[in-house]
């Protein structure tokens, strides 16, 4: 087992890498001709944080109930370093992907947010503070699920395939 769960750190870890480098790399070419991710996709880095702070509050949660119910080995476990560093980068991932599916459309109506409509409004009239409207805090809201549940984004991941295989076989 701890071959299988070392081969899935260094996947886990080489894919954030991966992720996390392309993000820098485009970003610096970006900022080189005048344009910033911050920019072009507004509230990714806002996403990504909410699918961490989800993955770190599951995690917590998860040892909490292995405390009262489980065993040391059953703690240590849940709290070695590459358990902990792949539920991170899947917090993060499925944040990121979730994000991509709102920008692309897929994810549409009054339950997620629009990607275009992303502001901040006058916390009272006649004052200058500003708030999140409510496309930023839907945002975190589904950023944070899908970092906290494993099952979410994989979920909407079938679905979406589903939706795709029926459409292509209507087309042939």
């Amino acid at each position: 087992m701890r071959g299988h769960s070392r081969a899935l750190v260094v996947v886990a870890a080489t894919l954030a890498v991966v992720f996390v480098g392309g993000l820098a790399i485009t970003e610096a070419r970006l900022v080189q001709g005048g344009y910033s991710v911050v920019i072009l996709y507004p509230g990714l880095l806002l996403a990504m944080a909410a699918g961490l702070f989800g993955a770190t509050f599951s995690m917590l949660m998860q040892t909490q109930r292995r405390t009262s119910s489980g065993t040391l080995d059953d703690v240590e476990a849940a709290a070695s370093w590459h358990t902990l560093l792949v539920r991170c980068s899947f917090g993060v991932g499925a944040a990121a992907i979730l994000y991509f599916f709102f920008r692309s459309g897929l994810l549409e109506g009054s339950l997620w947010p629009k990607l275009t409509d992303l502001k901040f409004e006058a916390f009272t009239q006649g004052t200058e503070q500003r708030i999140p409207n409510r496309d930023w805090c839907l945002l975190v809201i589904w950023s944070f699920v899908a970092g906290f549940s494993e099952n979410f984004v994989p979920t909407i991941l079938v679905k979406t395939e589903e939706k795709g295989q029926a459409g292509k076989a209507g087309v042939t």
